[in-house]
């Protein structure tokens, strides 16, 4: 079967507190549509809390991995996502370079992770499939 591809934009990946998302149907789909423009995906949708805080990045890019038949979670893919000390040497950590701090919990220090860590981590699951076009986003 085809494997169908992500594109993952900075829109899509930072909509961390999509009312949608904040159900009580941990896997309610919807189908397929265009509106305004935009082809609405049937995605699963998974809550992000309580396990993950600061999990928007990996609950929504489970979402659409399992939309593309790839198995997996949000918590595998908090484990898997390149991670990055908090702070270190006097200097905060990089959200470009992986996740800063802790995604568990906001009683510790974190940021969170840019398009970048995300993108990388999407890849090992769909190689040659991703395309990031947060780029060509903010350029618009």
């Amino acid at each position: 079967m085809l494997r169908k591809a992500i594109l993952l934009s900075a829109v899509l990946l930072t909509g961390c507190s999509a009312p949608s998302w904040n159900t009580s149907q941990n896997h309610q789909t919807e189908s397929a549509e265009q509106k305004d423009g935009k082809v609405l995906i049937e995605a699963p949708h998974y809550l992000q809390k309580p396990e993950l805080e600061r999990g928007c990045k990996v609950t929504s890019l489970a979402m659409l991995l399992n939309h593309a038949e790839e198995d997996t979670d949000k918590m595998e893919l908090a484990e898997k996502i390149k991670q990055v000390p908090f702070e270190r040497g006097g200097y905060k950590g990089n959200i470009h370079e992986g996740f800063v701090g802790n995604m568990r919990t906001l009683d510790e220090p974190g940021f969170g992770a840019y398009h970048e860590p995300v993108a990388e981590l999407a890849e090992k699951y769909l190689p040659g499939q991703i395309k990031d076009l947060t780029a060509a986003i903010l350029i618009r």
